[in-house]
Formats: C-alpha cells, sequence, structure tokens
C-alpha cells in the first residue's frame, strides 16, 4: 500500500514515482488489487463474541482481552497487511474492548485508545480521549488503584497535543499519513513561539479541559514543562502565571 501511495514528504515535487509499464500480454499481480483507500473497518461494533455460560450481571470471559491483544497487534503494527489503517483498526478493537467496564483491562485500553488517536496526529481526539481517562476513577473505587501511572502520562500527552497547530488532523476514516506542523515548517523560533502560544488558549477552554477537577492544575504544569522544554521563555512565564493566579496555595505552583 505505501509503495503505491508514497508519502507526500518523500516524493520529490510532491509527485508519486511513475509506475513501470507492463510488458505486453504478461499481467501484472497487482493489476486486480483494490486499495483500500477509505478505512474499510473489520471490527464493527456488531461482533458477537462466541456465547458463554456467564452468571447474572457478569461481562464475558477473555473477550475484553482479546479486542485489547487484537488492538496492541495492529497499533504496534505488527502485521504490514493493515497498510496506513493499521492506527484505525487498532482504534476500532479498543473501542470493541471498551464495552467490557472490568479492570484492569478497561482503563488499558481507554488509555491505548488515547494514545492511538495520539500517533494518528488526531490530537483532539486524542485530548477528549484523555480526560475520560482522567474522569475514569471506577477503577479506583472498585481496586484503590488510583492508575497513577496512567494519568502522569496522561497529563504529558494532553499537553503535548495542545500545541499542534493541526489540532484536528486527519479524519477518521482516513489513512495515517505523517503531517508537518508548526516545528517542522517554521525555522523562526519566535514565530514558533507565538503560534504555539495558541495551547494557552486551549488550556483554559473549559469545553476541552475541565477547569475546576482536582487533576486540571497537573495539565497546566505539564505543559509549562513543554514550553520549558521546548526552550519558549515567554509562553512558560504565561502559563505558569496562570498556575499561581488559578491555584496560588498548590504545592506544585511555580
Amino acid at each position: 500500500w505505501e509503495r503505491r501511495h508514497p508519502e507526500p514528504m518523500k516524493t520529490k515535487g510532491g509527485k508519486a514515482p511513475a509506475r513501470p509499464a507492463p510488458k505486453p500480454g504478461k499481467k501484472n499481480p497487482g493489476d486486480d488489487l483494490v486499495d483500500e483507500t477509505v478505512f474499510q473497518n473489520p471490527y464493527p461494533q456488531s461482533c458477537v463474541p462466541v456465547a458463554q455460560k456467564t452468571l447474572a450481571g457478569q461481562d464475558p470471559r477473555y473477550v475484553a482481552e482479546v479486542w485489547w491483544l487484537i488492538g496492541d497487534y495492529h497499533f504496534n503494527e505488527v502485521g504490514r497487511e493493515g497498510g496506513a489503517f493499521n492506527f484505525n483498526r487498532a482504534q476500532a478493537a479498543y473501542s470493541n474492548s471498551l464495552q467490557f467496564k472490568k479492570p484492569p483491562i478497561y482503563g488499558v485500553s481507554m488509555y491505548k485508545l488515547a494514545w492511538t488517536f495520539f500517533k494518528q496526529q488526531r490530537f483532539k481526539s486524542s485530548v477528549v480521549q484523555f480526560v475520560e481517562l482522567l474522569y475514569a476513577d471506577e477503577q479506583e473505587k472498585l481496586t484503590g488503584d488510583p492508575g497513577s501511572d496512567f494519568r502522569g502520562e496522561a497529563f504529558t500527552y494532553i499537553a503535548g497535543s495542545l500545541t499542534y497547530l493541526d489540532f484536528d488532523g486527519p479524519g477518521p476514516d482516513e489513512p495515517y499519513i505523517p503531517r508537518n506542523d508548526v516545528l517542522d515548517t517554521e525555522t523562526d523560533p519566535k514565530k514558533q513561539e507565538q503560534k504555539m502560544r495558541i495551547a494557552i488558549e486551549r488550556v483554559q477552554d473549559e469545553a476541552l479541559i475541565p477547569q475546576k477537577e482536582k487533576w486540571t492544575v497537573e495539565i497546566y504544569k505539564a505543559l509549562a514543562q513543554e514550553f520549558k522544554e521546548l526552550n519558549q521563555y515567554r509562553n512558560t512565564i504565561e502559563i505558569s502565571e496562570l498556575i499561581l493566579q488559578k491555584w496560588p496555595m498548590d504545592c506544585g505552583a511555580p
């Protein structure tokens, strides 16, 4: 698939290399292939597992785990058959796993789904899913485990996602083709910083980032760290001042 549909950034002048002309009288085995240019979901939610005998109110055994592992197969791009749609397939499988709420698979699948969106460069979807992960406290109620490892990484991924100018990214049915963003296209560090300031506006958007949760300040601090690592000190100062205004008594306030 990738040979027949090369990435734009890998082609010269934005044009794909011409395919060699077939030899007279000889048929190429690939001539009959119909390329998947729009995602064709092999794992619709209408999939029904093999019937099991379970107690009333209990989820079927191993189904959530199987969907999770199918998702990992595509997420890790173990097979080449998925081509540019491996992440789409992973997203479909993880979504099926989330039909079952039993921990710890539910939290793991939710985390991997959010990470899949991030790798697809669907950053807004990634933020929404990571926020949902932060809300998912059912595992904490059942097990006493706050899921701190997942939540800590969620703050970092949310902060990083907020800085991308192309926030929406490709559509859910489009193939994964890497896209350039401001750090790739803008060579002036001052202009990079000015353009990436959009993240400070996004982090204050109540519709995107809830502003009154106990973990909200951690997202702000992760964004300050993101700017600091990029040597964008004006943005770092601005987000740090916001933290001091909103959470002056927080023990980790800058």
